[in-house]
């Protein structure tokens, strides 16, 4: 009897275990809190993940009242235009990897930015030289965006409701104001304090007396309400071709610049097929050049070149192999990732498998490459014939990989946090009840993009052409691939992807930090898919960073976070490995390891979990 007595309670116990469980039919998630974090959402139906908790509200509401995935990723978008205004703006550049369940089809839109039909190199020197402050900030550095018009396409081609429905929400808090957050009152303070006193126009909303506002204190941009309202009533050719656009000419021209009508008439958006691969059973899909989805992509396809069983999370040896995949890659994103209709922008073909192979070959585990390394030639490899001529190439029979350039060290404090005003993006993740998804990031470049507004638009111009070189590459230090030209777009290092099973979405991910993103992005799958941890465990986890965010550092300077560096000696053997290790002093968990935003499905069950950067302001909403 006692033993009957004792398989019920096992029984019952067991019972408990299940129901306590989540039942993963194609996902086992290994228990993770080696570290403080928060929980893993998990939900049924719909889910948003963003960098905002208004603006995930404003997306779970439109989802909540009967709109798709489409809807709520554009009100999305919309909110973060208002709670989040120094990162993403109607003129910015938006990338949209989209999931349409009906047609079981990906497809993604580029909503990049466009340089002017007018441009000259000479417009951005100074003494013959380049002058890269020129690009970096004010009227001559900013480019025609196409953020809105992807907005309005999205909805046209996706959407069930209007773009005078899904904007509601960020009406409201543009006319009222919303509360600004210690994180952005503390950034904007710290990394630009006289930007106010340099660009009168963009103060008049944001600094009004002067001085960034303090935390807690209202936001309001009611002249952006305005222009939205604008768009709802006429379409988003008013601001391409109507009132807004002679608005945003008239300002441009007064202020030195020279944009014309021409120019925002000439946009246009390009919808375009997707980047493909696999990775331990998914399909994989991401943003063709001049996006940067390539470039964690590429560093999956590398990553598949090892065995990981013999590894340690975060052990050393585990940071290097990491760290020398990432550097591979992004040598090749600072040499492959420009306009195609312009340059050399060979996308698919840096995942090929011969070229992939050929690129693993130059790791030596164990040590860091020394100096700058550069990027590989996958037409050499291949045997595809480039669209253009190569710059700076010399034609040789045989292939062999380049060797690093020497770099000139700098001092270990030195940009560790705030190099030349840090790139800032932030990244969507939507999915709704019937499998819609959206995968998008969109930009301003960095921190208020071009640090002005154009008239009384409310509408923050980008700074795209510090994004590219204007004649030498500052990585290979010959004539660049992506050298800024008339009409083309410019590089950016917005990666969003999406990954699919069984022909349903399993995994959304992207992020931001400027080139810290796509470290972060891989970094965040690996913990994910390798490390088989839930996707808030995954991107929360620690991380490091080599270069800078725009890596012009490059070399062999290594950002770890401290949960690494300070454990079993780690920090000690990665500089005998060859890096060179930014002091602890010069490490912030803000501007460092970049930033990821993941949800994954488990496409038995139909269970959606979400992830958001604990490093951030970031949230998930879901129901």
């Amino acid at each position: 009897m006692k033993t009957l007595r004792k398989s019920f309670v096992s029984l019952a116990a067991l019972l408990v275990l299940l129901v306590a469980q989540p039942l993963l039919a194609d996902m086992e998630f290994k228990y993770y809190q080696k570290y403080p974090q928060r929980q893993t959402v998990t939900a049924m139906n719909g889910m948003v993940t963003a960098t905002s908790p208004l603006a995930t509200q404003a997306g779970l509401e439109i989802l909540k009242k009967g709109g798709n995935a489409f809807d709520a990723a554009v009100a999305t978008a919309l909110m973060l235009n208002v709670v989040d205004p120094s990162m993403c703006g109607p003129m910015g550049a938006a990338f949209f990897v989209l999931y349409d369940a009906k047609a079981g089809q990906v497809t993604t839109l580029d909503a990049g930015s466009m340089t002017p039909l007018g441009f000259k190199a000479e417009f951005y020197k100074t003494d013959g030289k380049e002058d890269r402050a020129k690009m970096l900030e004010g009227i001559l550095s900013m480019t025609i965006g196409g953020t809105i018009a992807g907005y309005a396409a999205v909805l046209e081609k996706y959407g069930t409701m209007s773009f005078a429905q899904v904007v509601e929400p960020a009406l409201h808090y543009l006319e009222n104001g919303y509360p600004l957050t210690e994180h952005h009152a503390e950034t904007w303070k710290l990394t630009f304090p006289d930007v106010p006193l340099i660009f009168p126009n963009l103060a008049r909303v944001f600094a009004p007396d002067g001085t960034w506002p303090k935390t807690g204190e209202l936001v309001k941009n009611p002249d952006l309400a305005e222009t939205y309202r604008i768009v709802a009533r006429e379409g988003v050719q008013a601001f391409y071709t109507g009132s807004i656009a002679k608005k945003m000419v008239d300002y441009v021209r007064k202020e030195g610049g020279y944009w014309t009508m021409e120019d925002l008439a000439a946009y246009k958006l390009q919808w375009k097929e997707p980047l493909k691969m696999t990775f331990q059973g998914y399909e994989v899909y991401g943003m063709q050049p001049p996006a940067s989805s390539m470039t964690w992509m590429q560093m999956l396809k590398l990553a598949e070149k090892v065995d990981w069983s013999k590894y340690t999370l975060h052990s050393a040896e585990y940071v290097n192999m990491m760290t020398e995949i990432e550097r591979l890659a992004h040598a090749d994103s600072y040499q492959w990732g420009g306009d195609p209709e312009f340059a050399n922008a060979p996308g698919q073909l840096t995942l090929d498998d011969a070229y992939i192979a050929s690129q693993f070959k130059r790791i030596k585990p164990g040590a860091a490459a020394p100096g700058k390394v550069q990027p590989g030639d996958p037409y050499a490899v291949t045997g595809q014939k480039p669209k253009f001529p190569i710059p700076g190439q010399a034609k040789t029979s045989e292939y062999t990989p380049p060797e690093p350039l020497p770099y000139k060290r700098v001092a270990m404090a030195d940009k560790a946090r705030f190099p030349e005003y840090p790139g800032q993006t932030t990244h969507v993740n939507v999915i709704d009840k019937d499998g819609n998804a959206v995968s998008f990031t969109h930009t301003l470049g960095t921190y208020f993009g071009g640090h002005d507004i154009l008239g009384d638009t409310g509408v923050i111009g980008n700074n795209a052409a510090n994004w590219d070189d204007l004649e030498i590459s500052h990585w290979t230090e010959k004539p660049s691939n992506l050298a800024l030209k008339p009409g083309a777009r410019n590089r950016w290092t917005l990666c969003p992807g999406m990954f699919l099973k069984d022909g349903k979405v399993a995994l959304l991910v992207g992020g931001s930090g400027a080139d810290s993103t796509q470290p972060a992005v891989f970094q965040s799958l690996m913990n994910a898919l390798v490390w088989k941890m839930n996707p808030q465990a995954a991107v929360s986890a620690p991380r490091h960073l080599y270069g800078d965010m725009r890596h012009y550092t490059a070399g062999t300077r290594l950002q770890v976070e401290p949960e690494i560096r300070d454990v079993d000696g780690t920090g000690e053997k990665l500089v005998k490995m060859g890096y060179d290790l930014v002091p602890a002093s010069q490490v912030y968990r803000v501007g460092t390891p970049g930033y990821c935003l993941m949800i994954m499905v488990d496409t038995e069950t139909g269970t959606r979990y979400g992830g958001a950067d604990t490093r951030l302001d970031s949230q998930v909403s879901a129901y």
